[in-house]
């Protein structure tokens, strides 16, 4: 009869402990779920800047998205049943606070676009953005909501 036992040692190198970044406190405050709940678009035109045109509501196929922020700095993006991009696959991506702005490796702002991040409460934040358009300057404000 032949014994055997366990090791219960963690192999060297693979302990998750290690692998775990360091969180700034707004990096913490983000660790969770998130639900996206509504955009504003102030569009100010070249020829006439006094005009504003704001847009505001909400995106239906975004309604339902889910992010899950975790605090290996990855996170997954859930479309829910109404989905924007029909027959999407998200994948595990990266997500970091830089300069006064956020990064989502898929977005939500178009890529190339610099963003700031606002801490509204402790259940809400802010993503904007601008840019210059040929008929005006755009700016896009989209707000989150903790699930």
């Amino acid at each position: 009869m032949a014994s055997c036992s366990k090791d219960d040692t963690t192999p060297s190198g693979n302990n998750n402990n290690n692998n775990q970044p360091t969180l700034k406190d707004e990096e913490k405050f983000l660790v969770g779920d998130w639900m996206f709940e509504k955009g504003i678009d102030t569009l100010k035109p070249k020829i006439d800047p006094q005009n504003l045109k704001i847009t505001a509501g909400i995106i239906p196929c975004k309604m339902d998205d889910i992010y899950h922020l975790r605090s290996d700095k990855k996170y997954t993006k859930d479309e829910g049943k109404d989905t924007c991009t029909k027959g999407a696959v998200y994948s595990e991506k990266d997500w970091a606070i830089a300069y006064g702005g956020i990064t989502f490796a898929d977005g939500p702002n178009p890529l190339g676009f610099g963003n700031t991040f606002t801490k509204i409460d402790n259940d809400h934040f802010s993503i904007s953005w601008s840019s210059q358009m040929t008929d005006g300057h755009l700016t896009r404000v989209y707000y989150f909501k903790r699930k």
